[in-house]
């Protein structure tokens, strides 16, 4: 089992799609660099020879030369290590230079390391090597990442890493790996690492924020809201306009038992709902209805009902809202009020989503709130008589139209509870009658008779219980903003075993579509 499954790596963002370092870092390694700087020793007949090899192998365009060029310039550096050139730090810069061609990370970097100590005046020559040979083996991590090749991955963004850690590129991608891997602990050491080394970098801003707001979204993940918190605030230095920064502080700090900051971010929020998604601001609506907040909840539900005035989930919680708010009041004049509200808001509900025993329970309580008994009896009679119930468990615009997910259940009978409970008395009756004395016998049998008679009939009974529910066919139209139908798509008529449950999924195309609505044939 997963050890951490609320954040697919889907989640995280990526500073774009995973892309190559760009070419100009990834140029030919460098030559010797003037004597002034750093004094390269070449006048040893095999790294002169090397260094020949080198710059062909640099220039050459054929792989099979080139290959052949490098295949010379590493037995003539190691030939003058044979003939005592150790000490020589042209002989380490040019086997650096030699690997960094190969795209060999781990030996450019050893061998880099030697000329660093060996001669400090060429670490600016050095850096540019370095720079050419991390480009490389990031590259090569990118490419694994691409074929989803995780373990090789790790492996070549760790040498680059290793080569050069002044990048944040080959951490970032690292993190990556690791939060694809649920490895939460590492993705957050990787993605803190290339915010710190992004920071103050303006060619690099965007993985700063991206890793900063990662970091944020996997501590929330995990519910350290103290440390969500931090990174959110981070993140929201830098986009304080950011919708979802703003909504996942507040969730951290309502989460953190912090309601007042959570309340207060999520006030501030309301007052710009005309400029905000539908979506978005019913979000609004659920975080203060859930911070106990009901009358600022259902005042975010009607703003983002003007916006998308179909959307069932919308008139869902619109209707809770009142409904809480009218439950929660003592004072006949308050019950009244919203009541008033609730009332209209269930009956839409019910229009568009008939079939659901959930939203006729909260017409029913409307009526009674309104105190129309006769309609609350009404109600409530044609629940307990429902045979199936319709829910829809999803629904979310596509890149071509429309996604809805639902199910359809054949109720079990509450009667055939009561049925099977009683057969089961009577069938006790009857073992008791075998038992009794001679002298009551014949009147054991009467009663015996008109016992089993009962359960007969009771077991038919039953049995006309039990057989299939007809459930006809379903229409769904699918709504644009404005109300019009965009599509249709009908969940073809069946016949359900009581109890049992069918899953439904429609999938219309077209555009615009930002609502749902159904009716039985």
């Amino acid at each position: 089992m997963r050890k951490y499954v609320a954040w697919p790596a889907a989640a995280l963002l990526l500073a774009g799609a995973a892309t190559e370092v760009p070419a100009q870092q990834r140029g030919a390694p460098q030559p010797p660099p003037p004597q002034d700087l750093c004094d390269l020793k070449t006048s040893h007949f095999a790294v002169s020879r090397a260094v020949l090899y080198i710059q062909n192998a640099s220039s050459g365009q054929d792989s099979t030369k080139k290959q052949q060029a490098l295949d010379g310039a590493h037995r003539s550096l190691i030939e003058a290590l044979e003939q005592g050139q150790a000490e020589n730090p042209a002989v380490w810069y040019f086997l650096g230079v030699y690997y960094t061609l190969l795209g060999d990370g781990v030996g450019a970097d050893s061998s880099f390391d030697k000329v660093e100590t060996m001669m400090p005046a060429c670490a600016a020559d050095v850096l540019q090597n370095r720079q050419i040979a991390w480009a490389t083996v990031a590259n090569q991590g990118i490419e694994a990442m691409r074929k989803n090749d995780y373990a090789k991955a790790k492996e070549h963004f760790g040498i680059a890493n290793r080569v050069w850690d002044k990048d944040p590129t080959a951490s970032f991608y690292l993190a990556t790996v690791f939060a694809t891997e649920d490895e939460a602990d590492s993705s957050l050491h990787y993605f803190k690492l290339a915010a710190q080394a992004a920071a103050g970098d303006t060619a690099q801003t965007e993985i700063h924020e991206k890793s900063t707001q990662n970091v944020a979204r996997i501590y929330q993940v995990l519910e350290r809201w103290d440390s969500a918190q931090v990174y959110f605030k981070a993140y929201l230095e830098m986009h304080p306009e950011d919708l979802e920064g703003q909504t996942s502080l507040a969730t951290a700090h309502m989460a953190s038992g912090d309601t007042a900051n959570a309340v207060r971010i999520y006030d501030a929020l309301l007052t710009q709902a005309a400029n905000l998604d539908a979506l978005d601001v019913f979000r609004i609506g659920v975080a203060l209805f859930r911070a106990e907040r009901p009358e600022r909840a259902a005042q975010a539900f009607e703003a983002g009902l003007q916006k998308n005035p179909h959307y069932r989930n919308g008139l869902f919680n619109l209707t809770n809202a009142y409904f809480s708010l009218a439950q929660a009041t003592q004072k006949p004049d308050s019950v009244k009020f919203w009541a008033g509200k609730m009332l209209p808001a269930a009956q839409r509900l019910a229009t568009g989503d008939p079939l659901n025993r959930q939203v006729l329970r909260l017409v029913a309580a409307a009526h009674q709130f309104v105190g129309n008994d006769d309609s609350t009896d009404a109600v409530l009679k044609n629940v307990n008589g429902m045979k199936y119930e319709v829910e829809v468990l999803s629904g979310q615009a596509t890149s071509n139209g429309y996604e809805v997910h639902g199910t359809i259940a054949a109720i079990q009978p509450t009667a055939a509870q009561a049925i099977q409970d009683s057969i089961a008395r009577d069938e006790a009756t009857l073992e008791t009658l075998k038992n009794v004395p001679a002298a009551q016998r014949a009147q054991a049998q009467r009663r015996q008779a008109t016992v089993q008679a009962r359960v007969t009939r009771l077991r038919a009974s039953l049995e006309k219980l039990k057989g299939p529910v007809n459930v006809p066919a379903l229409t769904f139209e699918f709504l644009g903003v404005d109300g019009n139908v965009v599509a249709t798509e009908t969940v073809a008529a069946q016949a359900i075993e009581p109890g049992g449950v069918k899953s439904f999924q429609l999938t219309p195309t077209g555009e615009g579509v930002v609502a749902w609505r159904y009716k039985s044939s």
